[in-house]
């Protein structure tokens, strides 16, 4: 195995370096299958984007230089990874084979489908194997694959034979667009299939403003899709990508973003997609969501691997912090309570705050310290307590009048939540703020996630929830009526799973009501008897498990 390190600025003269070693005679030698890094990971996928572009299927074959006149150029973008099967889709789909086998594979995935089995266990089919064996034998092929896995793949289990008196080639990177694991080449170094191994280091830029630089190309990547078409601003892809770095990077160890489900609502509730056209706003942080794979990785690292993860991508982001600061507050980070006991004014000037989560914190449920933050957007509580005041530690204290002091505060105080977008509550209890009183003040509420609660009335959330989009209830004790879901006319997603139910509560309805509802997961629902979705026309995907 050869390894080598290419003297590059920029992504440009990275492919002209790439180029040069795809050109390499290698009849004589086993040099057919090419590793390529990047900057420290990053940089390495629109470096092979740009390799296709030059040798893509737009420019004449003859036009090439000899050495780089491959009959077939197989350019395989699995950054964002799904299956064997889905990558053997698309290598079937650049091939052009016979429309049987395109059909093969849907009768395959329609079965899979039914069968109930998962994207990710789903594999090749050796008729199509074969296929793609036949139809690229004799020829001389180049592979460029964006592997988006965690597994090194030997392009042979798909058909394609680099054959090296054919002198075909691949040239391959690991895990995508913003990969912030920089040690991936040390398993590459084992490969068996893999003969060389390449790098990039910059020369005389300043190191700052060249991975500045890298992570604007990467963006720029996701603003595009397939056909060219641009469908985000750049600027903003590179905005965001800046953001969950940084955020990644100070919650190092302490906090959990949970980025696959919230990633969109911190961009959207904390102003860095700003456009004045909201619903547009979450259409774009839904897209960058799946487009950018960094924020499905584990970043609750221990000690020796933030030791690793200091000196790359993360804390690179965190130089730029300035570029931050102003977006909602004048700090930025995580303030962290020996006792755990968060004062009611701790936020009283934190007016334009847009974002705010409180973890294993106790305050008081009637006066909480965020009630000032009239600019609150995004509210997540985790393993919060009530701090008993002195009202509510006296014994003649009844929950009446627990109710009545909330009561007395709804109209002045409780102004916050009229602003709120999107609300997670975890094994904190729920009752006083999905109470009827409070759910009148959210109007705006787009999402609503509860989990670990303990009898959870929803009863309160029907005819209150009009403008919610995605509603996920799990782990919790919970009873409700029968039709609690109706007159929620944008409800898109629906999560019911881990919960149990009252003995009496064995139905769970969703009508022609939720017109919008596209998917459903119902899982694990102890005690759960019937579901029915009659009138949801608009329903793609569909989980029930008992």
């Amino acid at each position: 195995m050869r390894t080598g390190v290419i003297k590059a600025d920029t992504i440009d003269v990275a492919v002209e370096r790439i180029l040069l070693e795809l050109g390499k005679d290698t009849t004589r030698s086993r040099e057919n299958s090419i590793y390529f890094d990047g900057w420290d990971g990053l940089g390495a996928s629109a470096v092979l984007q740009s390799v296709a572009k030059r040798l893509g299927a737009s420019n004449e074959q003859s036009m090439r230089p000899a050495e780089l006149q491959f009959e077939k150029i197989i350019h395989i973008d699995c950054s964002k990874w799904e299956s064997r099967r889905a990558m053997q889709r698309e290598i079937a789909e650049q091939l052009n084979l016979p429309n049987w086998v395109m059909e093969m594979l849907d009768k395959q995935d329609e079965e899979d489908d039914f069968n109930g089995l998962d994207q990710g266990s789903r594999t090749e089919i050796a008729q199509v194997v074969r296929e793609i064996y036949q139809t690229t034998q004799n020829h001389r092929f180049l592979v460029i694959l964006h592997n988006g896995s965690s597994e090194e793949i030997d392009i042979f289990d798909f058909g394609l034979s680099l054959d090296r008196y054919a002198n075909s080639k691949i040239l391959w990177t690991f895990q995508g667009r913003f990969r912030i694991a920089p040690k991936m080449t040390d398993s590459v170094k084992k490969s068996r299939t893999t003969d060389v191994i390449l790098s990039a280091s910059s020369g005389e830029r300043d190191p700052r403003e060249h991975w500045f630089y890298l992570v604007r190309e990467e963006a720029a990547q996701v603003a595009f899709n397939k056909h060219g078409h641009c469908i985000i601003d750049p600027g903003i892809a590179t905005n965001c990508v800046l953001y969950a770095l940084i955020l990644s990077w100070f919650g190092l160890r302490i906090n959990d973003y949970d980025w696959a489900n919230h990633s969109s609502n911190y961009w959207v509730c904390d102003g860095v997609i700003a456009l004045t056209d909201i619903d547009k706003a979450w259409q774009v942080g839904n897209v960058l969501q799946h487009e950018v794979p960094l924020l499905h990785i584990n970043t609750r690292l221990n000690k020796d691997e933030s030791a690793v993860m200091a000196s790359y991508h993360p804390a690179r982001s965190a130089e730029l912090m300035p570029y931050w600061t102003t977006t909602t507050t004048s700090t930025f980070g995580f303030v962290v309570s020996p006792c755990g006991v968060i004062p009611n004014n701790t936020f009283r000037h934190s007016h334009r705050l847009g974002v705010l989560k409180l973890s294993r914190c106790a305050f008081s449920f009637s006066s909480p310290p965020f009630l000032y933050c009239q600019g609150l957007r995004f509210l997540w509580l985790d393993h919060c307590q009530d701090l008993p005041t002195r009202s509510t530690t006296d014994h003649h204290h009844t929950e009446a009048d627990k109710e009545d002091e909330l009561d007395s505060n709804t109209t002045s105080l409780w102004e916050c939540f009229r602003s709120l977008w999107v609300l997670d509550l975890r094994c904190t209890d729920c009752d006083w703020i999905l109470s009827a009183r409070m759910m009148d003040l959210m109007t705006q509420l787009r999402e609503l996630n509860v989990m670990g609660a303990e009898n959870l009335d929803m009863s309160h959330l029907r005819g209150r929830m009009r403008n919610i989009r995605k509603l996920r209830v799990t782990k919790s004790t919970c009873f409700f009526s029968n039709h609690v879901f109706s007159e929620m006319e944008s409800m898109e997603l629906l999560v019911f799973s881990g919960n149990y139910l009252e003995q009496h509560m064995l139905s769970l309805s969703v009508s022609a009501s939720n017109s919008r509802l596209k998917a459903v997961i119902v899982d694990g629902c102890d005690g759960l008897k019937v579901v029915t979705f009659r009138g949801c026309k608009e329903l793609e995907n569909l989980f029930i498990k008992g």
